[in-house]
């Protein structure tokens, strides 16, 4: 008997036969990936998320060309046709920070993208659609640099953790 089958044997009561993950769900994600390559994928903190490698045991770290970032975290939630533009630092909230300094560079150069995440205020019960991509620190309060994590916040809770948009 050949390996896959002693495998087969061993998984069968999982829905794929192999792993305790549907064909639904694995063939929806290679789709997902086949749309939107990975090399193209922008994590919130604005850069690919190919410029973020495994680094144990403190998770992950990001580095764009010669740049440090401290994301530590690989949240994609943009698709970009053209990814070179995602590789600025983040100075501040909104059109400071370099998620959306990244989409208007790519949209000034003529290049489109794709939200890959609803666009909504992270704060709990919050439906204010002006949203911004943020960098909070572990206090949650809203800060001028790059931290561990960014976020989409709506204009009234930027200025409610301490932050400007100006």
């Amino acid at each position: 008997m050949s390996d896959i089958s002693k495998s087969e044997e061993r998984h069968t009561n999982s829905p794929s036969g192999y792993l305790a993950i549907s064909d639904e769900e694995a063939f929806g994600y290679l789709d997902f990936i086949a749309e939107f390559p990975r090399r193209k994928q922008i994590c919130i903190c604005g850069h690919t998320v190919t410029a973020h490698k495994h680094s144990p045991p403190t998770g992950y770290y990001c580095r764009p060309n010669s740049q440090e970032c401290p994301c530590r975290v690989i949240r994609p939630v943009f698709y970009a046709e053209n990814a070179s533009y995602f590789k600025r630092s983040t100075h501040g909230p909104g059109l400071k920070h370099a998620l959306s300094l990244g989409i208007k560079a790519m949209k000034k150069a003529g290049h489109s993208g794709k939200w890959l995440v609803v666009l909504k205020c992270q704060v709990p019960d919050c439906a204010n659609p002006d949203i911004v991509p943020v960098c909070v620190n572990e206090n949650h309060r809203i800060t001028m640099v790059p931290t561990r994590y960014s976020a989409f916040l709506c204009h009234m809770h930027v200025v409610e953790m301490g932050g400007t948009l100006n």
